[in-house]
């Protein structure tokens, strides 16, 4: 009798877990962009949470140094709205409540201080909280607007690493959090970018117009679209679109002109308000960088942010090398840009401006993601609470 020799049943490879298939469904859907907005908020209402409670805690109540600046009414509720203004948010409330009244005002462009007015209309008058609105919303929706440009260049795990490795950074947790125009140039910048990508030309020139009127240096947003449609062997077709952001520029610089009699009244203003603060002089600072001599610069932490501008230029630069030509331009020119401006508060600039860079990089080691959330957490906190409740130290974060 013939025996049959039994087949052996290859052995099941061990099934995914639960978590890992669930995290698999997420980036299958919709649900991931939805899940990027859920961690980014969490974290920043989760810091701004300990800065609010600790600083009352501590005080009895919570009350900030910017409450007498910002004319904020006695016993003023809901009080957690103080937590999200500081610093230029001053100049921006003022703008919104009162125009271009106060002099050199006009550094701050106009897109996010005319959209507070807009959304102070519906709440009453409420400046603080229409300041609020008109920004903390603007910063969730840049980190999927990020991720879903981000996914064009890599698979969607990856893509979603670099979205919360981007958004959760502290400085850019911080000012895509308060009162400042920083939420609204980089979701408009990132809406400029990605309908191009989709091929919605108008709607992408309309968003570059956008973050043309929110920042000094948004209009550079221009130069990678006009580079991509100069690829595509078709900037001949988009040049009447291309004039929508620099004719919203030239029409801002003609108020300018009318308002003030200068066509770069917010240069002047720039130079008269914050310049003399800074103790910088451009040329004598771009020929110290090519000498390599930084002695009878600056003093104090205007060296420190050039030493460290210059090396964090150099290995962004080289970062950007994996990059796609039009956005390495739009990252070389945005360095150029921060190096001849105002170079004390370039971690508060370079993020934002350059953001394109953080494509560049990669996590491939999953046990480091708790040591650097931890980190981000801590760092965070620190700084926003130098931001609310004393001097911005930049000369402690840049050193």
């Amino acid at each position: 009798m013939e025996v049959r020799e039994r087949r052996k049943r290859p052995s099941n490879p061990a099934r995914p877990s639960h978590t890992r298939r669930t995290f698999v469904r997420i980036l299958e859907g919709r649900a991931r962009f939805l899940f990027s907005i859920l961690v980014v908020l969490g974290f920043r209402l989760l810091t701004a949470a300990v800065v609010y409670y600790s600083a009352q805690n501590y005080f009895q109540f919570f009350s900030t140094p910017w409450v007498d600046r910002l004319n904020v009414p006695a016993n003023y509720q809901p009080s957690w709205v103080l937590l999200f203004y500081g610093w230029d948010s001053e100049w921006y409330l003022g703008i919104a409540q009162n125009w271009y009244a106060r002099t050199n005002s006009y550094n701050f462009f106009p897109a996010y201080p005319v959209l507070t007015r807009l959304v102070s209309i519906a709440l009453f008058n409420n400046y603080l909280l229409a300041g609020f609105i008109a920004s903390f919303p603007f910063g969730l929706v840049a980190a999927p607007l990020f991720q879903r440009f981000a996914e064009n260049f890599m698979d969607r795990g990856n893509a979603l690493a670099v979205t919360l490795l981007f958004s959760l950074f502290p400085f850019v947790s911080l000012f895509s959090s308060v009162a400042y125009a920083e939420p609204l140039f980089l979701t408009s910048s990132l809406a400029a970018l990605e309908l191009d990508m989709r091929g919605r030309s108008l709607s992408s020139w309309l968003m570059a117009a956008v973050a043309t009127l929110t920042k000094s240096y948004g209009l550079l947003i221009v130069l990678p679209l006009v580079l991509n449609h100069y690829r595509r062997r078709e900037f001949r077709k988009q040049l009447a679109l291309a004039a929508i952001p620099i004719g919203a520029l030239v029409g801002w610089m003609a108020y300018l002109k009318l308002a003030t009699g200068d066509w770069l009244a917010f240069v002047a203003a720039h130079y008269a308000g914050w310049a003399p603060w800074e103790n910088f002089d451009t040329v004598k600072y771009v020929q110290s960088v090519l000498t390599l001599n930084y002695s009878g610069l600056a003093t104090g932490f205007i060296t420190k942010a050039i030493m460290a501008f210059s090396l964090i230029f150099i290995v962004m630069s080289l970062a950007a090398q994996g990059l796609p030509r039009s956005l390495r331009a739009y990252c070389i020119v945005g360095c150029f840009a921060i190096l001849l401006g105002q170079i004390q508060g370039f971690l508060r600039y370079f993020p934002f401006l350059i953001f394109p860079v953080w494509l560049t990089f990669r996590i491939r080691t999953p046990l480091l993601w708790p040591i650097l959330l931890f980190f981000y957490f801590i760092v965070s906190v620190m700084i926003w609470f130098s931001f609310v409740l004393s001097g911005f130290t930049y000369q402690g974060w840049v050193g």
